[in-house]
């Protein structure tokens, strides 16, 4: 009897030095599932849902939860795919990118006890309004307008008369980039002139390379353009979304069991927005006055306006 409870203590010691020694990250995974779903064009043609894969494949590794991923055959399939995905009972089901908003508001409808998140959704809000109070689906957004008063920052340092302004849709997220990319260029420079314009969110690219072009012609000589016309073949500055930050940090939330629906927007305090320099061109004095805006708005101590202006 003795030797038998001197295994027993000896197996159990073993077994909670085991326990301790497992990651903190790894328990919170354990035994649990989250279901990415990507749009039909998948991670090898869509640049969100790639970012969503590595997001996912970065929280697997440090959460150690199990993962799958499903990809629609067509846009008809979103729905289905995502109503799969439901049917699992995973702890998460994650919609890659925005195309799939719709889709994921009417299985959120049809699995009320299932958690769903889509990411960069600010469409959600824009498409009805009810879909952002159920509280088992979360749209994902990003506060760009923190991204562009960086840029701002970085277009006031090549101290040029005229700057150009093109931004995608004129309405509330539109004025929020706005104002902040004005404000950060004058922290910096506080004369100068701001050309702006908006294209509508057009389908066609090629409506800001258009805007810029006419504005080069009133003497604009740095250009900053707005998602999803961000592209160093026709501007100078844009704003950087960390998909794959948001997902992590999506994934832990639900881990935790501390999911909650409606919308929730990461920023530079998350480190899921920055700036996009496409010219190169910052110096040293540029980069360290940005630096220290990055870490003043991350302890709170330098809050970006977004009102319009």
């Amino acid at each position: 009897m003795k030797k038998f409870l001197t295994i027993l203590l000896a197996l159990t010691l073993v077994l909670s030095l085991a326990a301790c020694g497992e990651p903190t990250g790894k328990r919170l995974g354990r035994n649990k599932t989250v279901i990415l779903v990507t749009c039909e064009e998948g991670q090898a043609s869509c640049p969100v849902c790639k970012e969503a894969l590595a997001g996912l494949t970065a929280a697997e590794e440090e959460f150690g939860m199990a993962v799958q991923v499903l990809r629609p055959a067509s846009e008809e399939d979103r729905e289905g795919q995502l109503l799969a995905a439901a049917a699992e009972s995973p702890d998460l089901v994650l919609a890659g990118c925005s195309v799939l908003a719709e889709a994921a508001v009417s299985a959120a409808k049809q699995y009320p006890e299932v958690s769903f998140a889509v990411l960069d959704a600010f469409l959600l809000e824009q498409s009805g309004g009810s879909s952002g109070n159920r509280s088992n689906l979360l749209g994902v957004t990003f506060a760009e307008f923190e991204g562009a008063y960086l840029a701002g920052v970085l277009a006031g340092f090549r101290g040029q008369a005229v700057t150009g302004f093109v931004g995608a849709e004129e309405d509330a997220f539109g004025k929020a980039q706005e104002a902040a990319f004005k404000a950060g260029l004058q922290s910096v420079k506080s004369d100068g002139t701001v050309l702006v314009s908006y294209a509508g969110f057009s389908a066609d690219a090629n409506e800001a390379a258009a805007l810029i072009a006419a504005q080069k012609k009133f003497g604009a000589e740095v250009f900053f353009a707005a998602s999803p016309y961000a592209d160093g073949s026709i501007c100078d500055f844009g704003v950087q979304k960390n998909y794959g930050a948001a997902v992590q940090l999506v994934i832990e939330s639900a881990l935790r069991g501390e999911f909650a629906g409606g919308t929730v927007s990461y920023g530079v305090k998350e480190d899921c927005v920055t700036y996009a320099d496409f010219a190169g061109k910052a110096d040293a004095a540029a980069l360290e006055r940005v630096s220290q805006c990055t870490e003043q708005i991350k302890a709170g101590t330098l809050v970006v306006p977004k009102g319009v202006n």
